[in-house]
């Protein structure tokens, strides 16, 4: 997984949050949604990018930091 995007720390919603990524050698643009990180968690805030554009992400490495009113997380790569 390649990460293409730049962008800057937003409010992201929980049901379609995607992230996306630049073709790879092998691979194309990956998309995934936000995982379920609570109940009644509808809307989180992106705290933190972890990868910068061109890194190369392997499955379960950490993405991003979310935090909502009710918890903070860190997101992992579904993808290698």
């Amino acid at each position: 997984l390649l990460l293409s995007s730049s962008a800057k720390p937003a409010p992201a919603a929980a049901k379609p949050a995607p992230a996306a990524a630049a073709p790879a050698a092998g691979g194309g643009v990956k998309t995934f949604k936000l995982a379920d990180i609570g109940e009644g968690i509808a809307e989180v805030q992106l705290t933190e990018w972890f990868v910068k554009e061109g890194d190369i992400v392997k499955e379960m490495d950490n993405i991003c930091s979310v935090e909502s009113d009710k918890a903070s997380v860190e997101l992992t790569s579904p993808f290698s």
